[in-house]
C-alpha cells in the first residue's frame, strides 16, 4: 500500500495523537492519526466482536485492541497530565441511544455533507459510527462538545456524552468505507457554559434521617441514567465511588455501583462485581460523601437543603 502521509501531507488528520496498547494502560505513546485510521489491522478481532452477542465476552475482546486518545497526548492518561491538546474532538453515535437509526452507512453519507467533519466511520462493534471534528479553541474543549451535542440533537441524534472528556479512549476500528475530508473546516462555534449562581445563604444541614442517603443516591443515579453520564474517571476514582457506596450501603449498594459504572466505555459487569466484592472484603477506604463529591464534579448535584413534605422531605436539585 502506498504511504498515505505522502498522498495527503496537509491532511487535517495528519497529526500525532495519544496511543495505548490497550484500555488498561495509562502510560502511552503517540501515533499518527491518519495512519491509524487507514491501516487494515485486527480484522479478525473486529469480526469476532461484531458477531458476538455476549456483552461480557465482547468487552473482553475489545480489551485486546489498542486505543488512541483523539483529543490529547498525555504523560499518564488523565487531564492533569495532559501534554498537549490535538485540537480534535471525537463524537460517538451508538445504536443503544439511537434505535431509530437503521442504516449507519446512509447516516455516514449524510454526515459527509457537514464541512466540519474530517472523518466518519463505523465503530468497532459495527452498531454505530464515530467521527472527528477539528476545533479552533482547545481550551474550550467542553464548550465545543456541548455545541456538537446540541447540534446533533437538533436532528434527533444522540451522541455519547463521554466525548466531553479529553482523555476519552477510542478503540481501533478500521472501516474500508469510511469518509475522509482532509480539508475539513475548523469548528469555531461553541456553547458558553452557564455560570453557577452563588449561594445566597449557607446550606442547611440534613436532618438525622437514616433513609436520606439512599433516597439521595437513587435520585443521583436517576440523573446519571437520564444524562447517560460517565462519572467514573480513571480507575482510582471508580474504586473510590465503589468504596463510598459500600460505606453507605454494604451489599445493597451493588446495583447502584453498576448503574454508575455502565456508562464507562470499559464497563464490564463481571469486573464491576469483582471490584465491589473486593471492596466489601477488604473494607472501604472512602466515605459515602465521596460519591456525592464525584457526582458534583461531573455536573450532577443535589442542593444540601430540604423542604418538609408530610413526614418526608424533598431534595432540591441544583
Amino acid at each position: 500500500m502506498d504511504n498515505i502521509l505522502l498522498r495527503y501531507p496537509d491532511s487535517i488528520l495528519n497529526r500525532e495523537v495519544g496511543y495505548f496498547r490497550n484500555k488498561k494502560i495509562t502510560k502511552g505513546d503517540t501515533i499518527n492519526l491518519l495512519e491509524w485510521l487507514t491501516q487494515p489491522c485486527y480484522l479478525g478481532t473486529m469480526d469476532e466482536i461484531r458477531s458476538c452477542d455476549d456483552d461480557e465476552k465482547r468487552s473482553l475482546l475489545k480489551g485486546k485492541l489498542p486505543c488512541i486518545s483523539v483529543s490529547g497526548i498525555f504523560r499518564t492518561r488523565n487531564e492533569q497530565n495532559l501534554i498537549s491538546h490535538t485540537k480534535l474532538i471525537s463524537f460517538d453515535i451508538d445504536f443503544k441511544d439511537n434505535t431509530h437509526i437503521t442504516n449507519y452507512s446512509t447516516l455516514i453519507s449524510q454526515l459527509s455533507q457537514v464541512t466540519n467533519i474530517a472523518y466518519c466511520g463505523r465503530s468497532v462493534s459495527g452498531k454505530g459510527c464515530w467521527g472527528i471534528v477539528p476545533i479552533a479553541y482547545p481550551e474550550k474543549h467542553l464548550q465545543h462538545f456541548l455545541f456538537l451535542e446540541e447540534w446533533f440533537a437538533s436532528f434527533g441524534i444522540v451522541i455519547d456524552p463521554s466525548g466531553k472528556d479529553i482523555p476519552r479512549l477510542r478503540f481501533f476500528s478500521f472501516d474500508p468505507d469510511a469518509y475522509f475530508n482532509h480539508g475539513a473546516e475548523v469548528l469555531k462555534k461553541y456553547k458558553e457554559l452557564k455560570e453557577e449562581p452563588k449561594e445566597q445563604q449557607q446550606a442547611k444541614p440534613f436532618p438525622n434521617d437514616p433513609g436520606r442517603d439512599r433516597r439521595l443516591t437513587e435520585r443521583l443515579c436517576e440523573l446519571i441514567v437520564l444524562k447517560k453520564l460517565d462519572i467514573t474517571g480513571k480507575r482510582n476514582q471508580w474504586l473510590s465511588i465503589g468504596a463510598a457506596l459500600v460505606s453507605g450501603f454494604k451489599e445493597s449498594g451493588r446495583d447502584y455501583f453498576h448503574t454508575v459504572s455502565r456508562y464507562s466505555s470499559s464497563y464490564s459487569k463481571k469486573e464491576a462485581d469483582d471490584a465491589y466484592s473486593n471492596i466489601i472484603r477488604t473494607g472501604p477506604k472512602s466515605k459515602f460523601g465521596s460519591f456525592i463529591h464525584f457526582c458534583k464534579q461531573a455536573g450532577i448535584g443535589i442542593e444540601r437543603t430540604y423542604i418538609h413534605h408530610g413526614d418526608d422531605f424533598i431534595f432540591i436539585e441544583n
